[in-house]
Formats: C-alpha cells, sequence, structure tokens
C-alpha cells in the first residue's frame, strides 16, 4: 500500500514547497520532521472512517487468568468482535463497569464473556500503552482462537526519514497538504490557525473526492443486518438492492 516515493523525507520536501520554503533549512529547526509526520498522520487517519484502513479480520486468544486479550499492534477501531467457529464462546460489548461485576461473579469458564475497549496503566518511561480487549469473569482456560475480530488499523508510526509513509497512493497529494496546512498553522497563526486551516481542507471538493474513492472500494456491503426485514425472515428484493423489501402486494377483486 506505500506509495513508491513517498518516504519521510520526501514528505518534508513537498510540505517545505506548499509552504513556500525553497531551502532545507527553512524547515523548522525545532521540528523533527518524524514527529510532524506522526502528528499529522494520527490526525488524517482519524478524520475520516477511512475503508481502506479496514484489515482482515483476525482471531483473538484468552489466556487462563489473564483479564484481557491482546488485540493487533496496528489495531486502530473496533468494528466487530464475535465467537469464532473454532471456539466454544460468544462475546458482548458492554462498559467497564459491566465487565468489572463480571469479574467479581466468580465464573471461570461462562459461555459468554463481557468485554471492552481499554489501554493498559500508562507509565512515563513508556512505551504509550497499547489498546487490549478487558474481559469479565476472567478466563480460567487457554484458547488460541475464543474469538474474531474486524477493525480499522490506526497510523502507522514512523521512526525514519527513510520510513514510507503507508497510505494509498490517492491519498499522498491530500496529506500533503495537510501536512502544509499544519506547518502554515504552526509558523502563521494570526493568518489562520492550524484547526482553520484543517476545517478548510475537510470542506474542500479535493477531500470530498477522496471520501468518494475510498468509498468506492467496495460499493456493495450485502443485505442490511439487524433490521425489521432481517427479523420477519423476509427477503430482499434484488441482490442489487440490499436495504429493499420483498413484501407481496395482495390486490382485491
Amino acid at each position: 500500500m506505500a506509495s513508491d516515493e513517498l518516504t519521510v523525507a520526501r514528505y518534508q520536501q513537498r510540505v517545505a514547497r506548499g509552504c513556500g520554503w525553497r531551502r532545507p533549512s527553512d524547515w523548522p529547526a525545532d521540528m523533527p520532521v518524524t514527529e510532524f509526520v506522526n502528528d499529522v498522520g494520527e490526525w488524517f487517519v482519524s478524520a475520516e472512517p477511512w475503508n481502506f484502513l479496514t484489515r482482515p479480520p483476525v482471531y483473538l486468544g484468552i489466556v487462563n487468568g489473564q483479564e484481557y486479550s491482546e488485540l493487533p499492534d496496528d489495531f486502530g477501531r473496533l468494528l466487530s468482535v464475535t465467537g469464532s467457529s473454532f471456539g466454544t464462546y460468544s462475546i458482548r460489548l458492554e462498559d467497564p463497569t459491566a465487565v468489572a461485576g463480571a469479574r467479581v461473579s466468580g465464573a471461570t469458564n461462562p459461555s459468554c464473556f463481557l468485554g471492552c475497549i481499554t489501554h493498559g496503566a500508562p507509565t512515563t518511561a513508556g512505551p504509550r500503552a497499547s489498546a487490549r480487549l478487558d474481559l469479565g469473569p476472567i478466563p480460567g482456560v487457554t484458547q488460541a482462537q475464543a474469538f474474531q475480530l474486524a477493525y480499522q488499523a490506526g497510523w502507522t508510526t514512523c521512526l525514519n526519514a527513510s520510513d514510507h509513509i503507508l497510505l494509498p497512493r490517492w491519498t499522498t497529494s491530500l496529506f500533503v497538504m495537510a501536512g502544509s496546512a499544519w506547518m502554515q498553522g504552526l509558523e502563521q497563526p494570526k493568518r489562520g490557525s492550524i484547526e482553520d486551516r484543517l476545517d478548510r481542507l475537510v470542506t474542500s471538493s479535493l477531500w470530498q473526492a477522496a471520501v468518494n474513492r475510498d468509498s468506492e472500494m467496495q460499493a456493495d456491503l450485502g443485505p442490511m443486518r439487524g433490521g425489521v426485514g432481517e427479523l420477519m425472515g423476509l427477503e430482499t428484493a434484488s441482490p442489487f438492492l440490499s436495504t429493499g423489501l420483498s413484501i407481496p402486494i395482495v390486490v382485491s377483486p
């Protein structure tokens, strides 16, 4: 997915050009480029529910005596979590209070776990605490494929100037524009804050074109789930109209 030429170093050059700078020395000395690109990147991937961040489903395990399941390193946002076809457990998402209450129930091998996304306790020594799936009750068994997780990834941190920026090629120009707006907001806040500049960007036709391009990756998401049609056992009127309901019409003579 990485663009062939958009490394961190190349991104710095393009952002500098967007700011009207001609010399490498124009880049602020107190702004490391990796720190800058990671700041902009964290904002960029959270600005829209981008489809390109959706990852293939993965299995989550449970460990005897461990109160959580580990999530993928690139986890950004939960889409769904269910019991897997390999396991004998189901899971229902709840708030942390409900999960904590389930832990004091004394059960160790329930048929249904309660779960919620939390972060481990942070420390100033680092690294930053990762997201995890807290469970209640605390598992009393170990199973490698207890649940199946569907998720979207977050920003992939860049550490070096030679690192590739992991975005689709069709978003790189927009990402450069975001970087230029960010830098100009830092350097010339009286002419427009970072927030004002980014607000203009996300309401622009270029941003909307990128959102449209992203949504076209999978235009058909299948039949609508969880609605009255599914509950009543009604079939869709057409395989191409996933929200239509096939309801017989009786005409009186």
